[in-house]
């Protein structure tokens, strides 16, 4: 256990309206351009996940899969 690192803290990830994106569920559609490109916004926030967050180094990673039809 890192002493540097934070505790009781997570990272939400939220869409581009700034709705928290649930996990392992798909997120709302995109529109393509009419050479393919698409735009994809996110926000990310640390969240407490329990009382008295501590201060300290936070890192996460987050995995997209996309979808293109």
């Amino acid at each position: 256990n890192d002493a540097s690192a934070a505790s009781n803290v997570a990272v939400e990830i939220l869409d581009r309206d700034k709705t928290r994106l649930a996990l392992q569920q798909a997120s709302q559609t995109v529109s393509v351009d009419a050479q393919g490109n698409a735009e994809l916004s996110f926000y990310a926030n640390y969240i407490a996940t329990a009382d008295n967050p501590q201060p300290g180094r936070a890192d996460a990673d987050a995995t997209f899969m996309i979808n293109y039809n």
